[in-house]
């Protein structure tokens, strides 16, 4: 690839997050994403890990590729247009957080937070990134309900103390049928969370709905 065509990698010490950019015009000449991008940024992180820095990191190979095709299939952008991705991000040991599994039926994780956190010094993203390592390393092939896992980040930045919070594997949740509804919102009271189900994204945007 020619200058302007290269993607290009930055790291961020303080998030311990290696970030990606590349152009249209890169995804143009080439319909995958170079092979080197992936063993670079797992270097820089193997490093840091080395280093004592980081307990581990985790590498977005999915999120590179379906970025890739969809700039690529962007025909309405120009090719000087660019994006930024996280390509690989570590997180160190979180004092006072544990996870614990939970086995069926109610399949998950179960998270308890012995301590606050210190808002201003663990990153969100630290947070969320144990979790779903944690839910892998259970082997929650098919991941996390998402709004738990939001609703256990959001508790946590509140202050709470959370003591076995189970956080649903994805599978484990009953499917929601919307019948043609643009969305739906489920309450649940036991939990203290409110769950919005979008059926249609472009017509839930509509001011009017809203």
């Amino acid at each position: 690839m020619s200058n302007g065509q290269t993607p290009s990698l930055s790291y961020n010490a303080q998030q311990y997050r290696v970030r990606l950019e590349f152009s249209r015009a890169a995804v143009l000449a080439s319909p995958l994403p170079p092979p080197n991008l992936i063993q670079r940024a797992r270097n820089k992180l193997e490093g840091v890990k080395a280093e004592g820095k980081i307990a581990f990191y985790t590498v977005y190979e999915k999120k590179l590729t379906d970025a890739w095709d969809a700039l690529r299939n962007a025909t309405d952008l120009p090719e000087s247009h660019k994006v930024s991705i996280t390509l690989d991000a570590g997180a160190p040991v979180i004092d006072g957080l544990k996870v614990a599994h939970s086995p069926p039926p109610s399949s998950g994780i179960l998270v308890t937070l012995e301590k606050p956190l210190d808002v201003n010094a663990i990153p969100r993203e630290w947070v969320k990134a144990t979790l779903l390592k944690a839910a892998m390393d259970c082997q929650i092939n098919d991941g996390l309900f998402l709004p738990q896992l939001q609703s256990a980040i959001i508790r946590i930045y509140s202050g709470e103390k959370l003591d076995k919070f189970l956080i649903s594997a994805a599978a484990a949740m009953p499917s929601v049928v919307l019948d043609g509804k643009i969305f739906t919102v489920l309450a649940n009271k036991s939990r203290g969370e409110v769950v919005v189900f979008v059926g249609d994204i472009m017509a839930a945007q509509n001011d009017q709905i809203i």
